[in-house]
C-alpha cells in the first residue's frame, strides 16, 4: 500500500487519501462481450450489463443475455435497466454533498436539525449526524429495521421508520465502530428529502442524474413507461429462477437511497466519469465537495502477513464508498446485492480505469468471474492470493413438518400487531395457517408444526434466507431466525389485536 494513503486525523477521520491520475494506454481491443455472453451460458445466470472506462478511450458499454426469463424472447441491451443494489449509496452520498454546498444540510450536525420526531422517537438518534449515518458508525443496531426496506414493494413510510426507532429505543443494542447497515441509508434519505423539500428521488433525478447525463432511476416510474428492464432471479441448484418480479407501477420506495438505484450501461459510463476524476463533478459540487466524498472515514479491517507481520492490505469505508489498499495500490470500489440481483462498481485512480458490472441474478461467483475479464481487458492487476477461507457449513436442511395442531391452530389464529412492522394475519390457509403481512403483502408464508411440537414459519419466498421459529410469551408472539440470516426476526413483538377477517 501506498505510504501516505491512510493517516489519523481528527473528526474521527481514520483515513484520507490523494488521487493522482496518470496516462495509460487503452487496453487492447477483445471479443469482450463474446466472452461474458460464454460466462452467463456456463452459470446459467440469464443476463448482465457491463460498462467501463479508461482515460482517452471511449470506453465500453453492452448487454448480453435475457432480461427475464418469464419472456425468454426478450433480450438484454445496452439500454436495459438493471438493479444496482447498494451501488446505490454513493448516489445518496452525492445529492447529499450538493446540498451541503448549499447549507442546506451539514455532515456534522445532528439529524434532528431536520428531523425533529427523533428527539421523542429516540435522543440518541436524534444526535446522528449524516456523516455517521454515511459511513456506517452510527453506534446503534438500526438494521433490525429492515423488514420496512424489503421485499418491495411494500407500504412502510419515513414515518413508520420513525416509530420503529422509537418502538426499540426501550432495547438499545450497540453497534461499536463500523457496522453495515441499510437503515443507516434510509434515515440519511429522509433527511436528504426534507432538507431538499422534495422526494428523494426527484431530487437525484434533477441534481445527479440529469447534470451527469446518466440513464438511471430511482423509482417512481410505469414499467409500460420503461420496458426495457431486467428481472431478478434466484439461483436454485445453479438454475435461475424468477424471484420478486417488478410490478406494472415501480414507486419509491422507503429503500431507495439504500437500494433503490438502477442504471443502464450506458448510463453508468458517466458515473464512472464522475469517481474517476473531479473533473467529472456535476454542477454544483465543488472539487473540495468531490474530494470529501472519496476520502475514507472510518476503517474496516487490515491484514497482515503472517510471516513478518507486514501490513498487506487495508479496508475502509468512506460516504457510500470503499476503499481496498493492497499490492495493487488503491482502489475504489462497492458491492451490490438484493434478492435476484448483484452488481459491482470499482475504480482505480493511478491506472485512470473503472468499471461496473450488474447482473439479473444472485450469483456472486459469476460476479467475480466478470470482473476478472473485464479487469484484463483494461490491463488491471489481479487480486493478490489469498489463503482459502474456511467453507462455510452447508445450511441446515428444513426439519420435516406437517400442518399445524388443531389445539396450536386455535391458540395462534387471528390478527397480530407489532409497534412498528403493523398488522400481521395468521388465518386459515391450506389446512393450516398462513402468514400474511398487511404493509408488506410479499412477506408471506405458512405456519408449521415439527414432530417434536415446533411450531415453525416457511416463508413463500424462498430468496428469504432463513425461516422462523415461532414462541409464545406472556406478551404474544415472537420469532426467533432458524438460520445465520436474522430478517429483523427477533425484533418482532406481536400482541393480540382480533380475529381473522
Amino acid at each position: 500500500m501506498a505510504p501516505g494513503l491512510f493517516r489519523a486525523s481528527k473528526g474521527r477521520r481514520l483515513a484520507s487519501f490523494f488521487l493522482g491520475l496518470f496516462p495509460l494506454a487503452a487496453a487492447a481491443a477483445t471479443p469482450l462481450p463474446a466472452q461474458v455472453a460464454a460466462e452467463l451460458r456456463e452459470s446459467g445466470v440469464p443476463g448482465a450489463a457491463v460498462a467501463a472506462l479508461q482515460a482517452g478511450g471511449p470506453g465500453l458499454a453492452f448487454g448480453v443475455g435475457r432480461r427475464d426469463l418469464l419472456h425468454p424472447e426478450d433480450a438484454v441491451g445496452p439500454d436495459t435497466l438493471f438493479k444496482l443494489g447498494s451501488l446505490s449509496k454513493s448516489v445518496t452520498a452525492l445529492a447529499a454533498a450538493l446540498l451541503v454546498e448549499e447549507s442546506r444540510l451539514a455532515w456534522d450536525a445532528p439529524l434532528s436539525r431536520w428531523l425533529p420526531e427523533l428527539v421523542d422517537a429516540d435522543p440518541r438518534v436524534a444526535g446522528l449526524t449524516l456523516r455517521q449515518l454515511l459511513s456506517h458508525r452510527s453506534g446503534l443496531d438500526l438494521d433490525r429495521l429492515e423488514a420496512l426496506l424489503w421485499p418491495q414493494p411494500n407500504a412502510y413510510t419515513g414515518a413508520d421508520l420513525v416509530a420503529g426507532i422509537a418502538a426499540l429505543r426501550s432495547d438499545p443494542r450497540e453497534a461499536p465502530g463500523f457496522h453495515y447497515s441499510n437503515v443507516n441509508y434510509a434515515l440519511a434519505g429522509l433527511a436528504i428529502s426534507r432538507a431538499a423539500g422534495q422526494p428523494f428521488t426527484r431530487l437525484v433525478a434533477e441534481r445527479v442524474f440529469k447534470p451527469l447525463g446518466m440513464d438511471c432511476t430511482m423509482g417512481g416510474f410505469s414499467r409500460a413507461d420503461l420496458p426495457d428492464l431486467a428481472q431478478p432471479h434466484r439461483m436454485a441448484s445453479g438454475r435461475p429462477e424468477p424471484v420478486r418480479t417488478d410490478p406494472g407501477q415501480v414507486d419509491e420506495g422507503l429503500d431507495a437511497a439504500a437500494g433503490g438505484l438502477r442504471c443502464r450501461a450506458r448510463g453508468l459510463q458517466p458515473w464512472l466519469r464522475y469517481h474517476l476524476s473531479p473533473a467529472g463533478r456535476p454542477p454544483g459540487l465543488s472539487e473540495a465537495g468531490w474530494r470529501e466524498l472519496h476520502r475514507a472515514e472510518a476503517l474496516v479491517a487490515h491484514r497482515f502477513a503472517p510471516d513478518d507481520g507486514a501490513l498487506q492490505a487495508m479496508e475502509a469505508y468512506g460516504l457510500g464508498l470503499q476503499f481496498i489498499g493492497d499490492a495493487r495500490g488503491l482502489r475504489i470500489d462497492h458491492y451490490g446485492g438484493l434478492a435476484g440481483v448483484a452488481a459491482y462498481l470499482a475504480v482505480d485512480p493511478a491506472r485512470r480505469s473503472a468499471y461496473a458490472i450488474a447482473l439479473n441474478a444472485d450469483a456472486p461467483a459469476t460476479r467475480a468471474r466478470l470482473m476478472r475479464l473485464v479487469e484484463q481487458v483494461l490491463g488491471l492487476p489481479a487480486p493478490p492470493v489469498r489463503p482459502p477461507r474456511p467453507a462455510s457449513p452447508p445450511a441446515a436442511m428444513p426439519a420435516p413438518a406437517q400442518s399445524l395442531a388443531p389445539e396450536a391452530a386455535r391458540a395462534l389464529q387471528g390478527r397480530w400487531r407489532d409497534a412498528w412492522f403493523g398488522e400481521v394475519q395468521l388465518c386459515p390457509r391450506d389446512a393450516s395457517l398462513g402468514w400474511r403481512s398487511l404493509a408488506s403483502p410479499r412477506l408471506t408464508g405458512r405456519l408449521v408444526q415439527t414432530a417434536g411440537g415446533e411450531v415453525q414459519l416457511r416463508w413463500d419466498d424462498p430468496s428469504i434466507q432463513s425461516d422462523a421459529r415461532v414462541m409464545r410469551d406472556s406478551d404474544g408472539l415472537r420469532l426467533q431466525a432458524l438460520g445465520a440470516a436474522d430478517f429483523d426476526f427477533s425484533a418482532l413483538r406481536l400482541s393480540r389485536a382480533g380475529d381473522c377477517p
